[in-house]
């Protein structure tokens, strides 16, 4: 016997778990994170991590709350990964010359080479993923999701 429909019609509407929009996204998400995890462990390196080499690369360094914006690290838990990552000698941090109350944050001579010695690696993941799907998809998919943050954010696209 079949379960009766739901009064609510917008209960309708719920799609099946496997097929909702957080799940597919978590999965995807979990199968591309997953080709760069395994170039990044054998660098000894976290996606956090890795996340704030990318984000310092370039830069004179950056405060310690934007850094955490841009990787989006909870403030508590980038204090922590910030405080293993000087002790391993792959970030600096210095009082802010324009403003003594925040704390910059620079890449180490050290964490420069890091850098430069895992990015073919990275170029490679990123290529694979390019060949999944070709170059006009990997940017329709980009510009899908931008516009999907913007427009859940209430921002104009």
């Amino acid at each position: 016997m079949a379960s009766p429909l739901p009064k609510d019609p917008s209960a309708r509407l719920l799609r099946d778990l496997t097929h909702s929009l957080p799940m597919a996204l978590l999965r995807t998400r979990e199968a591309v994170v997953h080709r760069f995890r395994e170039v990044l462990s054998r660098h000894g390196l976290t996606e956090q991590q890795w996340r704030i080499l990318r984000a310092l690369e370039g830069r004179e360094g950056l405060e310690v709350s934007q850094l955490a914006e841009q990787c989006r690290i909870l403030l508590p838990s980038m204090t922590g990964i910030l405080r293993r990552m000087e002790q391993r000698g792959l970030v600096r941090r210095s009082a802010n010359r324009a403003d003594g109350r925040s704390i910059l944050v620079a890449l180490t001579e050290e964490s420069q080479a890091l850098v430069e010695e895992i990015k073919p690696e990275i170029v490679a993941v990123y290529a694979e993923i390019e060949q999944i799907l070709g170059k006009r998809k990997l940017e329709q998919l980009y510009a899908l999701l931008e516009e999907l943050e913007s427009g859940l954010q209430g921002e104009q696209p």
